[in-house]
């Protein structure tokens, strides 16, 4: 009996200092674990499965300038490599990513991405451990103008967050369930009057009076509709995109390409 006491005492220890070892100072669950793949700029796959986001910072989206610089960056910083995790106040995202600080190498990743212009700052009051460490790298980078802060602020603005190219049934049928949504991820409106929507075979599309608001999106669908505050309608008899390969270009009245968004599933 007493030996059986005496594992458990033992047992119990170890657990015991298993969570001390994984808990800072401020109370905080840490975490070890080996990046399998990065899947973007600001978003990485563990080996175990989970996805994590890194807190406090946002990083181009598909399409934009810098998505794939700031990809490419990441995966030098974490590629392959073990990590330690930290976590602020919230632990998952509303995608059911693990919200994360990531540390690599002894640095924290989230700050060298704004440090050096790939990422800029997204910091909500309930998740500040790092803030000022993330702020202050965006003031350094920002004066110094690199990455992101060599570009007009609108380049980093409008993004395709959903593409549904491939309608129910007979696309040529079905033309409004096949559309784009463009969202404002800035915290100020964006003027998209002009703006024009180039497809490679099937002509243009030109916005009508639009100003974006911050964190809104806007539909544009291929068929016939009335336009409103929503949805968008190209007016196109026949569908639009292609299922299996096309590109979609975002072009301001400047001239300037704001988006080049391409698929390829052929």
């Amino acid at each position: 009996m007493k030996d059986k006491q005496a594992l458990l005492a033992a047992a119990l220890i170890t657990i015991a200092a298993f969570i001390l070892s994984n808990v800072d100072t401020t109370g905080l669950f840490l975490s070890e674990s080996i990046v399998e793949r990065v899947i973007d700029g600001d978003t990485i796959a563990l080996r175990n499965g989970d996805r994590v986001r890194l807190l406090s910072i946002d990083t181009p989206e598909r399409g934009q300038y810098y998505y794939t610089e700031s990809k490419i960056f990441l995966e030098r910083l974490v590629g392959g490599k073990g990590i330690r995790l930290e976590t602020d106040a919230e632990n998952k995202d509303k995608y059911g990513r693990l919200l994360r600080y990531v540390f690599a190498d002894g640095r924290l990743t989230n700050v060298e991405l704004v440090r050096e212009g790939y990422a800029r700052s997204l910091i909500f009051n309930s998740n500040e451990k790092y803030a000022n460490a993330v702020l202050e790298a965006e003031k350094e980078a920002k004066s110094e103008g690199k990455g992101l802060w060599a570009l007009d602020p609108e380049y980093f603005c409008i993004y395709a967050s959903a593409f549904h190219f491939n309608a129910k049934g007979n696309d040529n049928s079905n033309l409004n369930d096949e559309y784009v949504i463009f969202k404002n991820k800035c915290g100020m409106g964006v003027e998209m009057t002009g703006w024009i929507v180039l497809e490679s075979s099937n002509g243009s599309f030109i916005f009508p009076f639009l100003l974006l608001a911050s964190r809104h999106t806007i539909t544009l669908r291929s068929g016939r509709g009335e336009n409103n505050a929503t949805d968008l309608f190209w007016g196109s008899k026949k569908a639009v995109w292609n299922n299996n390969k096309d590109a979609l270009k975002l072009i301001d009245p400047k001239g300037r390409m704001m988006l080049n968004y391409s698929y390829d599933f052929s």
